[in-house]
């Protein structure tokens, strides 16, 4: 089996816990995916679970005290994207989140972000402290219905 291509484009930082935390950070992987052509729906698709990860790592993890960080570790090759991040709060298992589609989380206005990111990227992984994630995204094939 051949080694996967170096990455093109990668990064490590903490960004303060604060809104919009690691905005210039998903925006720079983004552009870094368009200048690698990906599709628009795979770039739209890692936006919205980076945004996703980092809102739960800000508000659930650290609990949106400015004192702690949010970490990022990201890096772009030509089918393959990868994003960690990780909080410095006390982790959880996902596997003890309520089900937000069962008829009596309906109606409860969050609790959707961890199905939407298992949903949309290709692969996601908890640390086993439940602080933290890694999310990766495969580059999609191109839609032959056209």
């Amino acid at each position: 089996m051949s080694e996967p291509s170096p990455w093109h484009w990668s990064c490590d930082l903490a960004v303060p816990t604060r809104p919009g935390a690691g905005d210039r950070v998903i925006d720079c992987l983004l552009q870094q995916m368009r200048l690698l052509a990906w599709p628009e729906k795979d770039v739209f698709n890692v936006q919205l679970a980076c945004t996703e990860a980092v809102a739960n790592a800000v508000m659930h993890g650290n609990h949106s005290d400015p004192q702690k960080k949010v970490y990022f570790q990201c890096g772009v090759r030509d089918n393959e994207v990868r994003i960690s991040i990780r909080d410095e709060g006390g982790g959880f298992n996902p596997n003890e989140l309520p089900d937000p589609r069962h008829p009596d989380n309906i109606l409860i206005p969050s609790g959707r972000g961890i199905l939407l990111i298992r949903h949309i990227m290709s692969r996601v992984e908890f640390l086993p402290s439940g602080s933290g994630l890694t999310m990766t995204k495969y580059r999609s094939t191109p839609d032959l219905k056209r």
